[in-house]
C-alpha cells in the first residue's frame, strides 16, 4: 500500500503474507462513523439469521471470517477515534486524524528447515497498526500541550490493540488473551522486572544488561541513535504462549511514539481458543453444523460489543475520558514503572478489560 500526500514522500506499507492467511485491512480517512459501524452491526445480523437457518446459500468466507477480522479492524479505530477526540477537548488541542490504517489478521505458524517450509500450525489473531497519523496543535500554542495529546492518544493506540480484540472475541468460557507494547511494560512491572528509559546519556551502561531479542536491542540502538527515548523491560515475558517485551519508542520533541512487540509488529498479539479455531474452520468449510452454535454465538457477541462501542462512545465515553486524564496526568513521568501501572490500569479499564 502507499499513501501519498502533496509535497510529501510517498509512505509505502509492506506487509509479508504466508498462503493461507487472512486478513481485514481497515482504513480510517478522518473518523468512523456511526452509520459505518451499524451498517457492519446489520450484515452480521444477516450473515447470523442465515447461519441460524443454516441456509449457506451464497456464503463465503468474507462473510464470514472477512467480516469479523474487519469489523475487530474498525472497531479498534472507532474506540481510538472517540479517545482521542476526548482527549484533545479535554487537553486543549486541535486533532486530525490523517489517513491511517490497521491490519487484523490470522496468522498461521510457518515450520521451515533450511527455508524450506515443511508444515503449517494455526496460530494467533495480530493486530498489526501499520499507519497511524494524527495532526495535533495547541490551541493556545503551548507545544507541552502537543506532547501531552499526542504521549496520551499513543499510550490508548497501543492499549486498544489487545483490548479491542479481548472484547470481541472472548467467552465467558473461552477468553481471548491479548498482548500489546503497553500490557507488555505492565506485566514485566507487575513481576517485578526492571523498566529501563533509555538515552543517550546511559545506553552504554544499560543496553548490556538487557535480555531481550536481538533485533529489539537494534531498534534501540537505531532509536537512540535518532535522539529517541526507548521504554523497555530487562528481560522477556512468557504469556499464554507469547514469549517477548513490549517496548517504546518516544520522539522527546513531539511525544509521539512507536509502541512495538518483539518479532517488529507495531500492535498485538491475540491468543485464541477453540472458539475462534472452530470459527475459521466453519470459514473454511461452511456447513459443519456441529459448530455452528459457536460461530453464530461470536457473532452475536461481536454485535453486542459493537452496540456498546457505539452507546458508549456517545454518552459514556467524554465522562470516562476526562476522569482517566484527571487520574492519569497527575503521574509523573520521572518514575515511568509506576506511570505504566497506573496507565494500563486506567485504559483497560475504560475498554473493558481486566487489568493483570
Amino acid at each position: 500500500m502507499t499513501f501519498t500526500a502533496p509535497k510529501e514522500n510517498p509512505d509505502v506499507i509492506t506487509n509479508d503474507i504466508e498462503a493461507g492467511e487472512y486478513l481485514g485491512i481497515a482504513f480510517d480517512i478522518g473518523r468512523i462513523s456511526q452509520e459505518q459501524m451499524t451498517a457492519l452491526k446489520t450484515k452480521l445480523e444477516a450473515t447470523k439469521a442465515k447461519l441460524e437457518a443454516q441456509d449457506f446459500t451464497g456464503l463465503t468466507k468474507d462473510d464470514v471470517l472477512g467480516d469479523l477480522l474487519y469489523t475487530t479492524a474498525l472497531a479498534y479505530y472507532a474506540e481510538l477515534d472517540a479517545m482521542d477526540y476526548v482527549a484533545a477537548k479535554t487537553i486543549g488541542v486541535i486533532a486530525i486524524r490523517l489517513p491511517s490504517e490497521t491490519i487484523f489478521s490470522f496468522e498461521l505458524k510457518v515450520n521451515s528447515f533450511m527455508g524450506m517450509p515443511l508444515s503449517v500450525n494455526a496460530g494467533g489473531f495480530v493486530m498489526d497498526l501499520d499507519r497511524a497519523m494524527t495532526l495535533a496543535k495547541a490551541l493556545e500554542g503551548d507545544q507541552d500541550k502537543t506532547k501531552q495529546f499526542m504521549s496520551a492518544s499513543g499510550v490508548n493506540s497501543s492499549a486498544l490493540e489487545n483490548s479491542v480484540p479481548e472484547q470481541l472475541f472472548s467467552t465467558p468460557d473461552t477468553p481471548a488473551e491479548g498482548i500489546s507494547a503497553v500490557k507488555a511494560l505492565q506485566i514485566a512491572n507487575d513481576q517485578g522486572i526492571p523498566i529501563y528509559t533509555i538515552n543517550q546519556t546511559n545506553i552504554n551502561s544499560i543496553l548490556p544488561q538487557l535480555q531481550v531479542d536481538s533485533d529489539v536491542k537494534a531498534d534501540i540502538i537505531n532509536a537512540i541513535n535518532a535522539g529517541k527515548i526507548v521504554l523497555v523491560s530487562k528481560t522477556n515475558i512468557s504469556f499464554n504462549g507469547w514469549t517477548g517485551c513490549g517496548y517504546i519508542i518516544i520522539d522527546p520533541s513531539t511525544g509521539a511514539g512507536a509502541y512495538m512487540i518483539s518479532g517488529g509488529l507495531s500492535g498485538a498479539w491475540t491468543i485464541i481458543g477453540v472458539l475462534g479455531l472452530l470459527v475459521l474452520i466453519i470459514a473454511a468449510s461452511i456447513g459443519i453444523s456441529v459448530a455452528l452454535v459457536l460461530l453464530v454465538a461470536a457473532i452475536a457477541n461481536i454485535q453486542i460489543v459493537l452496540a456498546y462501542l457505539i452507546g458508549t462512545l456517545l454518552f459514556w465515553g467524554p465522562i470516562l475520558q476526562w476522569a482517566f486524564y484527571e487520574c492519569a496526568f497527575i503521574i509523573l513521568p520521572a518514575s515511568p514503572p509506576d506511570l505504566i501501572t497506573v496507565v494500563c490500569t486506567l485504559i483497560l479499564m475504560f475498554a473493558g478489560s481486566r487489568p493483570r
